[in-house]
């Protein structure tokens, strides 16, 4: 990641998409925490859109930070799903198949032991609740961090050979690059899909790989301002307003599309 001097030209309001760049979408990728939730809650309005669109022949699927445990959960409950993505893209899950690492095993013990200490400014990180139930990667939360600590966290971890990143909500330690869209890019790969059949959504740095140019038809940010974005190395093409609302404008604008003539 870098302070986003090469990000190119700013995103445009998702409002403003023609018809055509939405036409075309076959499968939506989407981040979970911050982007269909609110107050870490999926809303009656995000669940019928997920019904809607996967009645319409648009595969979703929920493509998250959080293990494979919740993302397996997510799959076989929300109506229509029936994969995911878990792990910043370590994991993929088939809830009638089984979870498959992308990544290779990790030095959990290792990474473990340098989220304890790396946060020597401050408060000691926490790790997650969910952190018996991760396969991969290893997760402390967030506690309202600022971007700023956060980086500096990061070029401490690099130093070490660690990847670092976050989300709205958590601070992921992993030995690969985490990188959502290479994850989705195989997803779509083996349902014969091409990257511009897909959509991608989310609102954090954990997201970025969902972003980066040339990978995907249609690449969204949830946010007011594409700053809110945070330290990422390219915009998404499009925005749309923070949270659900704007998921589910997007899924309005993806099924509005597929219904014009």
């Amino acid at each position: 990641m870098n302070n986003g001097s090469s990000r190119g030209s700013r995103p445009r309001s998702l409002l403003h998409a023609p018809d055509e760049a939405l036409q075309g979408i076959r499968m939506l990728a989407t981040d979970v925490d911050g982007s269909m939730t609110v107050a870490h809650e999926i809303p009656a309005s995000v669940v019928a859109a997920v019904t809607a669109l996967t009645t319409a022949g648009v595969e979703v699927v929920p493509t998250t930070g959080r293990p494979a445990a919740e993302a397996h959960a997510l799959a076989r409950y929300l109506p229509g799903v029936r994969r995911a993505i878990a792990e910043n893209g370590a994991v993929l899950v088939e809830p009638e198949e089984h979870f498959e690492r992308l990544w290779p095993n990790a030095d959990r013990q290792r990474l473990l032991r340098f989220g304890r200490q790396v946060a020597r400014s401050g408060p000691p990180l926490q790790a997650t609740g969910d952190h018996f139930a991760r396969l991969v990667d290893v997760a402390f939360r967030r506690d309202g961090r600022d971007e700023t600590s956060l980086l500096i966290m990061q070029q401490e971890a690099a130093a070490e050979g660690i990847e670092m990143v976050w989300s709205s909500v958590h601070i992921h330690f992993s030995e690969v690059v985490p990188d959502k869209g290479i994850a989705v890019l195989e997803l779509a790969g083996r349902s014969n899909l091409d990257g511009q059949a897909v959509a991608t959504v989310g609102d954090s740095p954990n997201d970025a790989g969902l972003w980066t140019p040339g990978r995907f038809g249609l690449t969204v940010g949830l946010a007011a301002q594409p700053e809110d974005l945070g330290a990422i190395a390219a915009w998404p093409r499009w925005l749309a307003p923070a949270g659900a609302p704007g998921w589910v404008l997007l899924a309005e604008r993806i099924l509005g599309a597929l219904a014009s003539p």
